[in-house]
């Protein structure tokens, strides 16, 4: 009875305030079509239709919005539990009616007002005053000033936050009449990207022992050439001593292979002992330091050891 009582008193307020569309910009027509919008409406209300009510009158405010029209979208809006709209609604109709001094839609909202102040559900929410770049959505909507308490509806709710070198924030919430929830909104500072692994340290490397190996190497073949040169010449020196005795012709050509073998055999055996003498050199040299090994793998150096009839060749760049 109540709610009949607070539509009828309102239904002289709409009236009165359509008729005021007369003196602005609405034709004619449109006049006569917002009166028979908002009659539809009533008719509509009374069967608590509310949903197609509220369509008509959202129609019917499209051409002039006025205290009576606003006061009956709230009403239809309380009764499909759209609280939080139907609150603002009612407060917006509670200006428009004191600008333009209609007492009557002013008493009508007294009620529901004080009514709807108490039951919609608010949030209030608190985020860092030192995130820069703060923005706060709920329900997907941006919440202008996260400082004011937020009037929602009863039921389920997101609220979410982000802002500049932090991690989001989200939080799902289910919220009852009379509700008033805080919410700590919650953005720790985002970890910096990790730093570049540093390479990793080169493992030394072992002392190159190539070159010593190929002196020693060097050495046994100069040592076998001389072995080998000194046997020939000892069969030379026998078969001249043979040509010597008998008078041949072949006397001096069978010395002069004596001499050439044995030069062969003791150039070898020298140049062997060079070798020999570089060998243990090179196995004796302690393993090189970091630094030098750096300098080496910068560097360029070689050894090559060449070896020949009587003679032993080193060549190298350092």
């Amino acid at each position: 009875m109540k709610r009949r009582r607070a539509i009828a008193a309102c239904a002289l307020a709409i009236t009165m305030s359509i008729g005021q569309i007369a003196h602005a910009d609405p034709t004619p027509a449109e006049i006569e079509s917002a009166r028979k919008l908002f009659k539809q409406a009533e008719t509509d209300e009374a069967a608590q239709k509310w949903d197609t009510a509220l369509d008509e009158l959202r129609r019917a405010s499209a051409i002039k919005m006025t205290a009576g029209l606003r006061f009956h979208i709230a009403l239809c809006e309380n009764n499909l539990n759209q609280l939080s709209a139907a609150l603002a609604d009612y407060t917006a109709a509670d200006l428009l009616a004191r600008a333009e001094s209609n007492t009557e839609v002013q008493l009508a909202v007294r009620d529901p007002l004080t009514d709807l102040r108490a039951r919609v559900p608010s949030l209030r929410l608190t985020a860092p005053a030192d995130a820069k770049d703060l923005e706060v959505r709920v329900d997907g909507t941006l919440v202008t000033d996260p400082s004011q308490e937020i009037r929602v509806d009863p039921g389920a709710h997101k609220v979410e936050a982000k802002a500049s070198g932090r991690k989001p924030f989200a939080k799902d919430l289910t919220v009852k009449e009379r509700d008033v929830v805080p919410i700590a909104i919650d953005l720790p500072l985002a970890a910096p990207p990790p730093a570049p692994p540093a390479p990793a340290p080169e493992a030394p490397r072992g002392r190159n022992r190539v070159p010593a190996i190929l002196a020693t190497a060097g050495a046994v073949v100069l040592v076998g050439v001389g072995v080998g040169a000194f046997v020939v010449a000892g069969g030379a020196q026998s078969d001249a001593r043979e040509a010597c005795t008998s008078g041949s012709a072949d006397c001096d050509s069978k010395k002069s292979s004596v001499h050439v073998w044995d030069t062969v055999a003791l150039v070898s055996w020298v140049g062997a002992a060079g070798a020999a003498g570089l060998a243990v050199v090179l196995w004796a040299e302690p393993a090189p330091a970091q630094g030098s090994q750096n300098t080496a793998q910068n560097g360029s150096k070689s050894l090559r050891v060449g070896v020949g009839p009587g003679a032993l060749r080193l060549e190298g760049s350092f």
